[in-house]
């Protein structure tokens, strides 16, 4: 089975048992053992071994997520995917969460690329276009790209929308040929 089917199905079943309350601060949680987790490269290792004992495992991941203010659930999440022998998920589960959140709270992540600042008026275009299109908050993040000419490139999901002075030169060059 891929990764990508089996991360979503872990941070749904996880993601399902909480809270409605606390979902997001949950997640946080989760998130910054995740990242605790896959930052060391030995403790994954010594998560792995098939020579220490389950118990062991345990009481250290315990002992973890409790110093990071985690519940049981999130306790026997992580353990289930030690069990399972699943750790190898655990970022693509981050980016689920990620995903979850932003699908809970009707919203939709953007980055919007442009070659200097964009003024008030300019962003408010994009946003709008963007709302029409998704039907959705924005989540955006602007960045500048000194490469650029002119224009913005914003991503959506899987999708780009591309208004440069390179896109456009290449569609020109395109239609010449």
């Amino acid at each position: 089975m891929k990764k990508a089917i089996l991360s979503k199905r872990y941070a749904k079943a996880y993601f399902d048992c909480l809270d409605e309350s606390s979902y997001e601060q949950d997640i946080l949680t989760a998130q910054r053992i995740i990242n605790q987790f896959t930052s060391n490269k030995d403790f994954l290792i010594f998560l792995k071994q098939s020579n220490v004992n389950f118990d062991s495992k345990k009481e250290v991941v315990s002992k973890i997520i409790k110093s990071f203010e985690g519940n049981r659930l999130m306790i026997n999440f992580f353990l289930v995917l030690i069990k399972k022998n699943r750790l190898d998920l655990l970022s693509i589960i981050s980016q689920d969460f990620d995903k979850m959140i932003l699908e809970k709270k009707n919203s939709i992540k953007v980055t919007v690329e442009s070659s200097s600042n964009l003024d008030i008026n300019e962003k408010e275009k994009i946003e709008s276009f963007i709302k029409n299109e998704y039907k959705k908050e924005l989540v955006i993040n602007y960045t500048q790209d000194s490469n650029m000419l002119a224009g913005f490139k914003a991503t959506v999901e899987n999708r780009k929308y591309i208004s440069t002075v390179e896109n456009l030169l290449e569609k020109f060059k395109l239609s010449l040929n």
